[in-house]
């Protein structure tokens, strides 16, 4: 497991642990799905589509009581009860 560095350009920076991240810009994306009758939403950062598709995957094998409803990116980033995402974050590993 590697250690890395998300930055968003206004904001200071987060040590957060990470596996297999390049270094680079990475766009918000949000997942909606369902568990039974509740609607959930989840947030996660990927370089493409295809990224944010993959990660989607590992998630639903470790949750499969989710079923998945819709994915979509946000660039321009999500406020959740006013609570901001940024739309995106520069990523570096970090030794």
């Amino acid at each position: 497991m590697h250690t890395y560095n998300y930055r968003h350009k206004s904001s200071g920076t987060k040590n957060t642990k990470g596996s297999s991240t390049p270094n680079g810009s990475k766009k918000l994306w949000l997942l909606e799905c369902m568990e039974g009758k509740l609607g959930r939403i989840f947030t996660l950062y990927a370089n493409s589509q295809e990224d944010a598709e993959t990660q989607v995957q590992e998630y639903y094998l470790l949750h499969p009581e989710l079923t998945h409803v819709s994915l979509s990116e946000r660039p321009d980033g999500f406020i959740f009860f006013n609570f901001r995402r940024p739309g995106s974050i520069e990523c570096k590993e970090q030794g």
